[in-house]
């Protein structure tokens, strides 16, 4: 009886399920929608490129000179002015040493040119004497041989003895022995003359060096400088071969700055190519490289925040260096002691450690793109569709934060500069145009800007 009350309650909960299951709507399916990675992109520019190579070395004076003694002696004069950091003028005495040992040497020796040219005048008045007597001797022999003529006939005609002629040839063989003797004499003077001559012109040297040796003992400026080193101080002596003083030129300035051969061949203008070798430039005068090369240098001091600025020069290439085998290359400012201001630009003084931009010639339009947007060899692009796309690009040259692009890519298209991780090809960009960065690497590209 229970079961039979049981059966019309299960009938209806199925009637009643069943209705629900067949009037329920189907749920709806949530569509997926993509999210759009917002990076940061830049335009490709197209500019006239600045080949820029940064390097850094140490001031020096283009001349240094040492005062080194060349006499010994006391010291008895000494400019007031010399002492360490100070200025000299070219022509400025520097130090006098006590010249009397050389004024004795050359007292002595101006004694013994006049002993000599007194020997020379004597042995003048000599063959003059001689050659006259010569001329009397020569008549007196013709006279003897004329006496002997005479007496040889008087013998023949028995008039006069034997010995009487004897004695007359006699006479005439004295006097010929005389002449020969005064030809003698006056063939001996020219060798005698001549070495006296020769005594002469040694003394005349010596006595030159003596006089330069005289001038050696006041010691001056040679051209305008500073000085470096003092070594001596008045009325102390100084020691043939010792340095006194230490003096380099203010009128030009040198840094030695090391560039490597990657940058030093971006400083190369094109028209150059590959004939380009810097033992070639070397044999070249300054003037031809600097022509050729057409480089431009700008030498900064950092002064706490603040870069004073000299307008350099192209002197000449140093030496390549073993280890790196980067490219020295000397960079001169001329009259690095002008235009001083003070708290905003001092003197380029010698030691200090400056930086050195070179600037080549402009290169002809090119695209440039930060460094940092270069991924192994390729780049993100933002497509027309601002989807990814991945580029491989062929490099020209690195130059600081940028390189010029020589193929891959045309000019304004939208450059990824963010790091994006992961980079999946085709994914949706929501690009924003950068534009300190553009401003930037154009700035950077075309030399208004400090490459760093």
């Amino acid at each position: 009886m229970k079961k039979l009350l049981l059966l019309p309650g299960l009938v209806l909960g199925i009637a009643v399920f069943w209705y629900m299951s067949q009037s329920r709507t189907a749920p709806e399916k949530a569509q997926i929608q993509e999210r759009a990675k917002p990076v940061r992109v830049i335009p490709a520019p197209k500019v006239i490129l600045i080949p820029i190579a940064v390097g850094n070395g140490y001031v020096q004076p283009e001349r240094t000179w040492k005062a080194v003694a060349e006499v010994a002696g006391r010291i008895v004069d000494f400019n007031p002015d010399l002492h360490q950091g100070a200025f000299v003028a070219k022509g400025d005495l520097l130090i006098s040493i006590a010249p009397e040992q050389s004024q004795l040497a050359l007292q002595e020796i101006q004694a013994e040119i006049q002993k000599l040219q007194a020997q020379i005048e004597e042995l003048d008045q000599k063959k003059a004497d001689t050659q006259r007597q010569l001329v009397v001797e020569k008549r007196s022999l013709d006279i003897y041989k004329n006496e002997l003529e005479r007496k040889q006939k008087l013998f023949e005609s028995g008039i006069i003895s034997r010995s009487n002629l004897n004695r007359e040839e006699q006479n005439l063989l004295t006097k010929k022995n005389t002449v020969e003797s005064y030809k003698g004499i006056l063939n001996r003077l020219p060798s005698e003359r001549r070495a006296l001559k020769a005594s002469l012109r040694a003394l005349k040297t010596r006595s030159q060096d003596a006089r330069i040796t005289l001038k050696k003992t006041i010691i001056k400026a040679p051209f305008d400088s500073r000085v470096a080193e003092v070594n001596i101080q008045r009325g102390q002596a100084a020691n043939a071969g010792q340095t006194l003083v230490t003096l380099d030129g203010v009128g030009t300035s040198e840094v030695l700055v090391q560039v490597s051969r990657h940058y030093m061949k971006n400083l190369i203008p094109k028209s150059l190519g590959k004939t380009f070798e810097i033992q070639n430039l070397k044999r070249l005068s300054r003037g031809d490289v600097q022509g050729m090369l057409g480089l431009k240098a700008i030498v900064r001091l950092e002064m706490g925040g603040r870069m004073a600025e000299w307008k350099g020069r192209f002197a000449r290439f140093g030496e390549t260096d073993i280890k790196t085998g980067s490219i020295g290359v000397y960079i001169a400012v001329d009259n690095p002691f002008q235009k001083i201001q003070p708290g905003k630009k001092p003197p380029l003084q010698k030691n200090m450690y400056v930086e050195v931009e070179l600037r080549g010639k402009p290169r002809d339009q090119t695209i440039v793109i930060p460094r940092s947007a270069v991924h192994q060899g390729q780049i993100y692009i933002a497509n027309e569709k601002d989807r990814l796309e991945k580029r491989t690009i062929e490099v020209h040259f690195q130059q600081g934060n940028l390189v010029s692009v020589k193929s891959g890519i045309r000019p304004n298209e939208k450059v990824v500069i963010s790091d994006l991780v992961p980079a999946i090809s085709g994914m949706l960009l929501q690009p924003q145009v950068d534009e300190a960065t553009l401003s930037k690497i154009i700035k950077e590209a075309t030399g208004s800007e400090t490459v760093k």
